[in-house]
Parts: structure tokens; C-alpha cells; sequence
């Protein structure tokens, strides 16, 4: 899973993949398919916009919920569904836990025993 738009940017140049499937990240923060705006007075050659998870293009939770909400009565989606969808928003279930990076990278037990 993909939880900044740098992981998958950096994922996307070591492998070459033209795209990717942001279903849990997306469960925690839809603006993560934010982009930055285009304007004319924008060289080509700027730097890249910090895609992690200080980018000034992720919204908190709060502005995203209410942004849901807002298009759920415009499009008068059913209420169970709603409150479904904001509930997978505000838990953590489906994030990465602080545990991850020790499972993920090798750890050394006994002599040259790794997992």
C-alpha cells in the first residue's frame, strides 16, 4: 500500500508501473489524489512538490470528512453507507502501524539468523 503520493512516485520510477490501486489510503485521506495547480507563470522545471505525509496538498481528516459529507447529500447517498465510509475514515485499522518497519525490515536474532 501506498500512503504518500512520494512512495508511489518513487515506486513507479525503480519499477516503471504506469499506475497503482490507492484503496486504503484513500479510505484514510482522499486527498491524497490532490495535485498541485498548473499556472502559466509555473517553469516546466520546478521542483517536485513534497508528495509525503507533510505535503501542503494532503487535507486533515476533518476537511475531508466534511468534504464527504457534503457530497454525500448532494448525490443523497444512503445514510448507511455514509457512516460506513466515515467510520473506515477515522479509525486506523487499515493504516500502517508503527510496528510495520520492524517486521518489514530484516532483524538479526541469534548469529546470522534474520527474518
Amino acid at each position: 500500500d501506498f500512503y504518500t503520493r512520494q512512495s508511489w512516485y518513487d515506486f513507479r520510477d525503480r519499477t516503471g508501473a504506469d499506475g497503482v490501486l490507492w484503496a486504503r489510503p484513500a479510505l484514510y485521506n482522499m486527498s491524497l489524489f490532490r495535485k498541485p495547480k498548473v499556472t502559466a507563470t509555473l517553469p516546466t522545471t520546478a521542483p517536485v512538490v513534497s508528495y509525503g505525509y507533510q505535503s501542503p496538498l494532503l487535507l486533515n481528516r476533518v476537511q475531508v470528512i466534511q468534504e464527504y459529507l457534503g457530497q454525500a447529500l448532494r448525490y443523497e447517498t444512503h445514510y448507511k453507507n455514509v457512516k460506513y465510509v466515515i467510520a473506515e475514515m477515522m479509525n486506523t485499522r487499515r493504516t500502517p502501524s508503527p510496528v510495520v518497519p520492524f517486521l518489514v525490515s530484516p532483524q538479526e536474532y541469534f548469529k546470522d539468523q534474520t527474518i
